[in-house]
């Protein structure tokens, strides 16, 4: 049964099938670079609203409601022509290219996806380099700060070694102290020493990628008044997203013609307008917030540069609870504006919509969004389980045939 359940569109067997899929294309060309979602603006974009032929945006909404399937439609052809541009030749090229579509509760769709750029590396690989020198730089340090040195030749190399750098990683000290030798040699110093250097290097490396694709500098002058505070500012009256002063009412059009530039003055206020109309984070107790915290990590602390914090993970359950299961790497990005989420410049001013993009470092979060988005199954929206229970109430009184006619009537208008 699974092998024909396997042919039915948005059925279990078939995301199982799908998730084999892109575990094969994973394997046989490499991990995924970015991660990235795409949402659709409702009835801002103009483009949709000639489409619909209506001008103002109150009969835009409304006519967005009624025909869905148009919005639908003209998402995934604008998601088409966003992955020739952005992901295409003359963007950041991609040797491969996975997404899927989703629609939230209220019905409006958008898409999750992954894809990997034509280079070489695997950063997760890199960011095996990483964990592994910052683990040869605190044993070194350890080192260096317990252990009676005689050797003049051991006691000048471990002198390259800045004890102080990388002290916000966590790592367990107890298993690093295990592998200090009785007796230090010059080859146990070199080989750790060597690591450091490797890690320095990948570290440099994919930082290096992600400040270039991605950035979390708020470019406005002056910047936000909630900028550097632990709340947001409450919505301005300016801020209620006048529908007809909506940055996603620019027409996509406008970004291929020929005059285009990214630093014209007209573009730099549109990127403006769009960071601070999709990209400053704020708190929804129904969506980010857990237990008081919010599960995005706004917000985020100020910092002049981007940078790697390495720790190791506890298991919390089972046999593994309290132990260490593995090691991870997190970025800490640079950044001016503690609400600021993470986004391509050029990607936004392409999409001109909310874009939420990351670099993928950590090959476990690669299985993970893999096994949640690719097993995920659409559930039937509350507005049609409200017309099937209202519906077959009128049953006993009606008839079959009334209450058929009902649910076609209510779920196509």
């Amino acid at each position: 049964m699974g092998r024909y359940g396997a042919k039915i569109l948005g059925s279990p067997q078939y995301f199982v099938s799908r998730k084999k899929e892109l575990l094969a294309l994973i394997e046989s060309k490499g991990s995924p670079h970015i991660w990235f979602t795409l949402s659709l603006p409702n009835e801002y974009w103009e483009g949709l609203r000639k489409i619909l032929q209506v001008s103002d945006i109150t009969s835009a909404k409304e006519m967005f409601l009624r025909n869905p399937h148009i919005a639908d439609a003209y998402f995934r052809h604008q998601a088409n022509l966003f992955f020739k541009t952005f992901f295409g030749s003359k963007g950041i090229e991609s040797s491969w290219l996975w997404f899927r579509y989703e629609f939230q509760k209220r019905g409006n769709i958008h898409l999750h996806g992954m894809m990997r750029l034509n280079i070489d590396e695997d950063f997760p690989d890199l960011a095996e380099l990483v964990i592994r020198g910052r683990k040869s730089h605190r044993l070194l340090s350890l080192i260096q700060a317990n252990s009676p040195i005689n050797d003049p030749i051991i006691s000048e190399k471990l002198s390259t070694i800045v004890p102080t750098a990388f002290t916000d990683d966590k790592f367990d000290e107890n298993n690093l102290v295990k592998e200090i030798p009785i007796n230090l040699t010059s080859n146990f110093i070199d080989e750790h020493i060597q690591n450091h250097e490797a890690g320095m290097a990948a570290e440099k490396q994919i930082i290096g990628f992600r400040d270039f694709l991605l950035t979390t500098i708020n470019t406005s002058s002056p910047l936000p008044t909630d900028s550097a505070s632990l709340a947001r500012d409450e919505p301005q009256s300016t801020e209620k997203k006048e529908r007809k002063r909506h940055p996603s009412n620019k027409l996509h059009d406008v970004m291929s013609s020929s005059d285009y530039s990214l630093r014209c003055e007209e573009t730099t206020a549109l990127y403006k307008d769009l960071v601070s109309a999709l990209q400053r984070h704020r708190h929804n107790q129904g969506y980010c917030m857990r237990e008081g915290k919010c599960r995005f990590g706004f917000p985020r602390k100020l910092a002049p540069n981007s940078r790697l914090i390495v720790r190791d993970i506890y298991g919390e359950r089972g046999a593994n609870k309290g132990k260490v299961t593995r090691t991870m790497v997190d970025f800490e990005f640079a950044t001016n504006d503690g609400w600021l989420n993470s986004h391509a410049k050029f990607g936004l001013l392409a999409w001109s919509a909310n874009l939420d993009m990351s670099v993928l470092i950590d090959q476990e979060t690669v299985v993970r969004y893999i096994a949640k988005y690719c097993l995920k199954v659409e559930r039937p929206t509350k507005a049609f389980e409200s017309i099937l229970k209202d519906s077959m109430k009128l049953q006993a009184e009606s008839g079959d045939e009334v209450v058929m006619k009902k649910v076609i009537r209510r779920t196509f208008n």
